[in-house]
């Protein structure tokens, strides 16, 4: 069965990786994690809850109306949207905690080869992560870094008692149980001195939580457009964000 495996300049010295080419490693994904960084980008596209991930209270994208549909994913493999959450980017690879307690860089085992002809080199001749590599590493250490952020306004959050059983008053969605949202009610009851201790990433993703279950809606109409999507030859958003609609700006002042 496939698995996360930690990469070893030993056990990996020769071998390669094959790249997405396109973005079918999502489909059996029906939530993504979700940086502070991000909220200005998924606010207006997905719904978001939190859901523990990982053994971690998370912010996270809903990715479907319920759990048994993927609405961001075509047929043939293409992202339906202008935007890729941060954490699918990153595939083949992953920072995952390790045995000693330390983040490494792990792989998804499927994505492992020995082709050289179509296969990337994980190593240089040196040992070193090869250049191929380089890109991904520096773009996790840089979520790693943000998710610690996101996760600790979570938890502020948590234990300020502002998180509640998810609702949903159509019954048209499945996720109850599973999720919970902002609690509205003490959210805007809050006293002076509160608001001031959760200033920064706790209070933005209190308000992008809140704003983007505008996209309940959104998600009946994507349902209904995906039975009527025709394929395109340009399938692959472009690597890390190369173009200003996927680009992250990390902040980790606030």
């Amino acid at each position: 069965m496939p698995e996360w495996i930690p990469i070893s300049s030993v056990e990996h010295r020769r071998s390669f990786f094959r790249p997405p080419t396109s973005m079918t490693h999502t489909a059996a994904a029906r939530m993504v994690p979700v940086l502070r960084s991000e909220l200005k980008r998924v606010v207006s596209q997905f719904v978001l809850a939190f859901a523990q991930q990982d053994g971690q209270l998370r912010l996270v994208a809903l990715l479907g109306g319920n759990k048994d549909n993927h609405l961001y994913l075509h047929p043939d493999g293409r992202w339906l949207g202008s935007y890729v959450p941060a954490m699918f980017r990153t595939y083949p690879f992953q920072y995952k905690w390790l045995q000693n307690d330390e983040p490494g860089l792990v792989i998804f085992s499927d994505a492992l080869t020995r082709d050289t002809e179509h296969g990337k080199p994980l190593f240089d001749v040196d040992g070193n992560l090869s250049e191929e590599i380089k890109p991904y590493a520096k773009f996790l250490g840089m979520c790693a870094a943000d998710m610690r952020v996101t996760d600790a306004a979570v938890a502020l959050l948590n234990k300020h008692d502002l998180l509640k059983p998810w609702t949903d008053e159509s019954g048209a969605h499945s996720w109850s149980g599973e999720l919970l949202e902002i609690d509205q009610e003490k959210f805007e009851a809050l006293d002076a001195n509160t608001i001031a201790a959760l200033q920064g990433a706790p209070l933005a993703i209190a308000y992008a939580q809140i704003y983007a279950r505008g996209q309940m809606e959104t998600l009946a109409r994507r349902l209904e457009a995906l039975k009527s999507v025709k394929p395109k030859e340009d399938m692959l958003p472009s690597f890390l964000g190369a173009d200003n609609d996927e680009m992250l700006r990390f902040d980790f002042e606030n």
